[in-house]
């Protein structure tokens, strides 16, 4: 979901949407955790979650690999990238479970004769709950189950 331009000209516009953006899920019983990548001028680069983000800064917590906390400015940001929750990621995890279930099924009628059929279900239930605790341990902010969405890269006009 990552879009071909930057949808922001300016880094102080793309941090001044992202200010507005948390301050809406602030409200929320449940509010998303978001992360962000930044690189800045000197070529280093950040990956944490957002504790506050303003239109002239914004502070990470949680960096690797200490847990630490950084107040980057915005005229040192050369690209920002927020991952957000993505409005058809359930979709995607659905069509994908049909498409490894038949999978499953294709390979359960394989080896039906050597194996047997408790042993089958047996396998189906195992790789189910395998598949299931993957998911959970792998479905954050950051991961690539989640889309970053590049809100501004120095040298490009945003659209």
């Amino acid at each position: 979901m990552a879009e071909s331009e930057p949808p922001y000209a300016s880094i102080y516009d793309a941090l001044d949407s992202l200010e507005d953006y948390l301050w809406e899920q602030s409200f929320s019983r449940e509010p998303d955790p978001h992360v962000v990548r930044i690189v800045v001028r000197g070529g280093q680069q950040y990956q944490g979650k957002v504790r506050q983000a303003k239109a002239d800064a914004i502070t990470l917590i949680e960096l690797p690999p200490h847990g630490a906390t950084k107040r980057i400015l915005a005229e040192d940001i050369t690209y920002l990238a927020v991952a957000l929750p993505a409005p058809y990621r359930w979709w995607t995890i659905a069509l994908t479970t049909l498409g490894l279930g038949d999978l499953v099924v294709i390979a359960a009628r394989l080896l039906r004769p050597w194996l047997g059929e408790d042993s089958l279900i047996l396998m189906m239930v195992l790789g189910g709950c395998i598949a299931l605790a993957l998911w959970q341990r792998n479905d954050r902010p950051g991961s690539t189950l989640l889309p970053w969405v590049v809100t501004f890269r120095e040298g490009e006009r945003g659209a």
